[in-house]
């Protein structure tokens, strides 16, 4: 096994797999440890590890001898404090910890283009003081055919065709400065324009080797179940393997709670309401060539945090969190303390998603519109998210859908193009 694999943000200096349990667990010398869980899609695994020092990392293979030469059973990938980690388990048998889990057992046109980032994320926030207290986003893996950490945009389907989402996908994978965003995620499986017909973006992706996040549109339940069912039997094994997962909804819990209706963000959903189309879902793509691929929900990162809607939390393999300092006006949310009120908002959802693998669905700072408190749109303070957010903490680490890539019209717009494969800052990562 690849000594590379065994890369954890502390200075370790023993490290033991506990063959029964198939629990991993590192040592470091005159440290309180601490406890941390994570529980993957596969299986769960522990370890034990320093407090301190977070910010460093260092593991090498010679520690674990016995674990790079034997064959691994399930493996589970994840990262902690933004570094990816993968841990096999090598004993004999499988472990109590190798059980698989699948998540619970248990009208009208969709949204047509993405809606405008949620104005009014204040509540609940996070002081850009506050340091977190664990960083244990769990990442399944992206697909089977991939072992990469997708990264990519978010794209709507008002006025889109095939050849725009070929046009848009070619100019994400080649954008200047960069390796390449070849992943998208979707609002609805849609097409503009139509009651339940597939949305092209589906024979685009296919046609450009594009991973997609699947969306479906709430409360356009039926027609979105439709429009799945209907891409699955036509596009079959070409689809199922860009598939990174399906998200259910978007934003339906912020729509649905005080701060969404006082800002008229339009129709929301109550948990109850998602965890049924969620398990709807689930029902649609079983027997399928989907039934395989993760089920969640995507929502601001503060509707996550609200007690209230755990029930989504445990109905959901995945969590997708929206977080946008820009929007934070009851802090100091200048361009300064973006990175820490992005990080602080993302470890708030960490710490509520029960070792569930979290991803950050949207995030991003406007190019130009209006000053929101110590907030500034313009294209060089958008440069610094991208660098100290995007580069810093989330690109090939974490699953990360950018918002936006061209977003032509809009005030405050937050595209990092308008068009062309030379973005309006440079997207060349530093970090």
């Amino acid at each position: 096994m690849d000594a590379s694999a065994f890369r954890v943000p502390i200075t370790v200096i023993a490290a033991r797999l506990d063959h029964a349990t198939g629990t991993v667990v590192f040592f470091k010398e005159a440290s309180p440890r601490t406890e941390n869980s994570y529980r993957g899609r596969h299986w769960r695994c522990r370890t034990r590890i320093s407090t301190f020092e977070m910010r460093s990392f260092i593991l090498l293979g010679a520690l674990l001898p016995a674990m790079a030469s034997a064959a691994p059973c399930p493996t589970e990938t994840f990262t902690y404090e933004g570094v990816v980690i993968t841990v096999p388990y090598t004993g004999p048998g499988t472990p109590q910890s190798c059980l698989t889990s699948n998540g619970p057992a248990s009208s009208e046109a969709g949204n047509t283009s993405p809606p405008a980032p949620s104005t009014t994320e204040t509540s609940e926030a996070i002081s850009p003081t506050t340091s977190p207290t664990s960083a244990t986003s769990t990442v399944a893996s992206p697909s089977s055919s991939s072992s990469a950490i997708p990264k990519g945009f978010n794209y709507g389907s008002s006025g889109m065709t095939q050849s725009t989402y070929e046009t848009q996908f070619n100019i994400a994978s080649n954008l200047v400065g960069t390796s390449g965003f070849t992943s998208a995620r979707l609002y609805t499986g849609i097409q503009d324009g139509t009651t339940n017909s597939v949305i092209s973006a589906i024979p685009a992706a296919i046609a450009t080797k594009t991973q997609l996040l699947l969306g479906l549109s709430y409360p356009n339940v039926d027609n979105e179940i439709a429009a799945l069912k209907a891409a699955i039997a036509q596009y079959g094994s070409d689809l199922a393997g860009l598939v990174l997962g399906i998200s259910v909804g978007s934003e339906d819990l912020y729509r649905d709670s005080p701060l969404g209706i006082a800002a008229n963000e339009g129709t929301g959903a109550t948990p109850d309401q998602l965890v049924s189309f969620i398990q709807a879902t689930r029902s649609a793509i079983a027997g399928t060539v989907l039934s395989d691929k993760l089920v969640g929900h995507v929502d601001t990162w503060n509707s996550w945090t609200n007690s209230s809607n755990a029930a989504v939390i445990t109905a959901s393999d995945f969590l997708g969190t929206d977080a946008y300092p820009y929007f934070q006006t009851t802090f100091a949310n200048s361009i300064s303390n973006g990175q820490s009120l992005f990080e602080s908002a993302y470890q708030a959802t960490v710490g509520v998603a029960g070792g569930k693998p979290v991803w950050i669905t949207e995030t991003g700072w406007p190019v130009s519109g209006a000053t929101m408190a110590e907030a500034v749109a313009n294209t060089a303070n958008a440069e610094t998210y991208w660098q100290e957010v995007g580069c810093g903490f989330a690109f090939d680490k974490i699953p990360t859908f950018w918002y936006t890539l061209i977003d032509e019209g809009a005030s405050p717009s937050f595209g990092v193009t308008d068009g062309t494969t030379t973005p309006l800052y440079d997207l060349t990562c530093s970090s």
